[in-house]
């Protein structure tokens, strides 16, 4: 059998140059809430979720990344499955605002009105599409307002030229450059960085040092008071049919004060291929061992992706089933199960239990009535942060 181990997390400091980083950089309750906003969006639905938060180093920098999503493309070129991202992204709310391209990639700038906690922001999202012999990798990027961030330089509306790498109709093309190089591509972009020091910022911001609250409680008692839900859910019978084994303790102690990692797991899931008929098989095994069904994607040339929840009387997990080479891991499987638990000592996780479950009889993902050639995703995805700095109260 194939053990899934969930790992108790652990707190992993940043370096050791970060001893004086300045405490209101420190994500706060409004970052958390923005995020979430993110999590939860049916389009962007990222693999790995966070908060804005304090950049490496005391250098006053800011980091706005709240998840991130990779998929790759069973299309040999990257306009094709910008397209049909764009065309998903849209039917859930998003704005084209830019773009640029080279002859290899292009880079696309979007923006989608939210709210949290009653109050309106913009979040936007870089999305990078490479071609490849036979396929095509796209990475969508979702950036949220830091709290410091005095301003949020978001275009007001589409630059002229922004459909121009999108314009070939057969998309074999995306530009006269030959160049390849993803990363300059994304900071061409207009609109707000992923990092850097806030928009019009304060003139002085105080040190972590000055703050208890800037820092996590110890890690052997938070550990200690999540061992209860790491064993329900080692107890649960889809997990356990995968083989799944939850390791309750560490040899090394959460001990760090900037960053915690959560409990967190994986599996490759039954059956070759990594076709919805995979998908479909392990949501039935899943939702028979009492986890929820609450977003599905497929379609368009992309591999099949869902998210599920399990609801225990010491809280929730979250697992994310989709392609292995999403999580660097077991490159072989069809489709691999990403189990996460919340963080020790983290944030409230009742957002996950908010978004209705699915009925898998009725996801056309999974009863064969999919289109094929477009991207359709139904539902709203759940998935936990499994690395956190400490949350701060406003």
């Amino acid at each position: 059998m194939v053990a899934l181990a969930l790992v108790p997390g652990l707190t992993l400091s940043l370096a050791s140059c970060t001893e004086d980083l300045p405490g209101s950089f420190y994500p706060t309750e409004v970052d958390l809430a923005r995020a979430q906003q993110v999590w939860r969006d049916p389009w962007l639905a990222p693999t790995e979720v966070g908060t804005v938060e304090a950049g490496w180093g005391s250098n006053g920098q800011v980091s706005r990344r709240a998840g991130t999503r990779t998929t790759t493309w069973v299309v040999d070129n990257p306009v094709m499955a910008a397209r049909r991202e764009l065309a998903a992204a849209r039917g859930a709310g998003w704005q084209l605002l830019a773009g640029t391209c080279n002859r290899a990639e292009l880079a696309l700038l979007l923006a989608k009105p939210m709210s949290a906690d009653g109050r309106a922001f913009t979040a936007v999202a870089h999305l990078r599409s490479e071609g490849g012999e036979q396929s095509s990798e796209v990475t969508v990027e979702g950036l949220v307002p830091h709290h410091l961030d005095g301003n949020w330089p978001v275009p007001d509306e589409p630059l002229p030229d922004a459909e121009e790498c999108l314009a070939d109709p057969d998309g074999t093309t995306v530009g006269s450059e030959p160049e390849r190089n993803a990363e300059s591509l994304t900071f061409q972009l207009p609109g707000p960085e992923m990092g850097s020091e806030p928009y019009e910022g304060p003139d002085r911001i105080g040190d972590a040092d000055d703050d208890p609250d800037h820092e996590w409680r110890d890690g052997e008692d938070a550990l200690a008071d999540a061992e209860p839900l790491i064993a329900a859910v080692n107890d649960n019978d889809w997990l356990r049919r995968l083989g799944a084994t939850v390791a309750s303790e560490s040899d090394s102690a959460a001990d760090g004060k900037t960053r915690r990692r959560g409990p967190y797991g994986w599996a490759p899931l039954p059956g070759e291929g990594g076709g919805l008929r995979t998908l479909a098989s392990a949501v039935d095994a899943a939702t028979s061992a009492d986890w929820e069904l609450t977003w599905v994607s497929c379609g368009g040339g992309a591999a099949p992706d869902a998210t599920l929840r399990l609801v225990t009387e010491h809280g929730p997990a979250t697992a994310r089933l989709g392609d292995p080479s999403v999580f660097g891991v077991y490159p072989s499987a069809g489709l691999v199960a990403f189990v996460t638990l919340p963080v020790p000592d983290g944030p409230d996780v009742g957002w996950v239990v908010e978004p209705p479950a699915l009925d898998p009889d009725r996801v056309a993902c999974l009863t064969g009535e999919a289109p094929r050639d477009a991207r359709m995703v139904e539902g709203e995805p759940v998935t936990l942060p499994d690395d956190l700095q400490p949350i701060v109260s406003d």
